[in-house]
C-alpha cells in the first residue's frame, strides 16, 4: 500500500512539472513571436509611411535598412531570451534530476514563472 502511495505521489509530480514546464514554454514562445511581430509591424510602417511621403517619386524604394544601434538593440533582446531559455532548461533538468544542470531539484516552479514574467515585463526599445 505503502509504494502504491508514493508512485501516485511520484505520478502526479511529474506531471505538475510537465504542466509547469509545458506553460513555461508556451509563455516564451508567445513572447518571442510579440517580438518578432513588433519588429517586423515597425518595419513594415516605417516602409509605408515613407513610401506615402515621396508617393510622387517614379520608383518604390526599399524597404529602409538596420542602423546598427537597432542591430544591437535586436541583438541584445535576442541574447536575453536566448539567456533565459538556458535558465528555464538547466531549472526544467534539475527538476527532473539529470546530471550537470546545476544545483538541488529543490528549486520551486515559482522561480520558473518570476523568470517568464520578467521577460514579459521588458520595456519594448522605441
Amino acid at each position: 500500500m505503502k509504494d502504491h502511495d508514493l508512485n501516485t505521489f511520484v505520478n502526479k509530480r511529474a506531471v505538475s512539472i510537465n504542466e509547469n514546464y509545458t506553460t513555461v514554454r508556451e509563455r516564451l514562445v508567445s513572447s518571442q513571436a510579440e517580438s518578432e511581430a513588433e519588429s517586423r509591424i515597425d518595419e513594415a510602417s516605417q516602409f509605408y509611411c515613407g513610401s506615402a511621403s515621396h508617393a510622387s517619386a517614379a520608383t518604390s524604394r526599399p524597404p529602409p535598412e538596420h542602423s546598427a544601434e537597432e542591430f544591437s538593440v535586436l541583438r541584445a533582446r535576442v541574447d536575453e531570451q536566448e539567456r533565459q531559455l538556458a535558465e528555464l532548461r538547466a531549472h526544467v533538468m534539475r527538476l527532473f534530476g539529470q546530471p550537470g544542470a546545476g544545483t538541488s531539484s529543490s528549486d520551486s516552479a515559482s522561480a520558473t514563472d518570476r523568470n517568464v514574467s520578467t521577460s514579459q515585463q521588458q520595456p519594448l526599445p522605441s
